[in-house]
């Protein structure tokens, strides 16, 4: 699992807006390692074992999780003193 901006898509945006929560990023999913696809996460379970197909499942609804928290703790923080 990766975070990237939407395809074709310009990266000097999404660059500008991981910079500003870098932080907060790198702390729940260590450093980024690419400019394109930013902070990586594997498991050691390759798509074509289809006998683990549920355990792969798991794994990526967890880590969906771990993602949708961070962003909804960055939102949070960006939209403190809008109302």
């Amino acid at each position: 699992m990766f975070l990237r901006g939407p395809r074709n898509a310009d990266h000097e945006r999404l660059d500008a807006f991981m910079s500003q929560h870098v932080e907060t990023l790198e702390r729940a999913f260590g450093p980024s390692g690419s400019t394109q696809l930013y902070y990586q996460i594997s498991t050691g379970i390759a798509i074509q074992q289809e006998a683990r197909w549920d355990e792969l499942i798991d794994w990526m609804d967890e880590q969906r999780g771990r993602y949708v928290e961070v962003f909804r703790r960055i939102e949070a923080r960006e939209n403190v003193g809008t109302d």
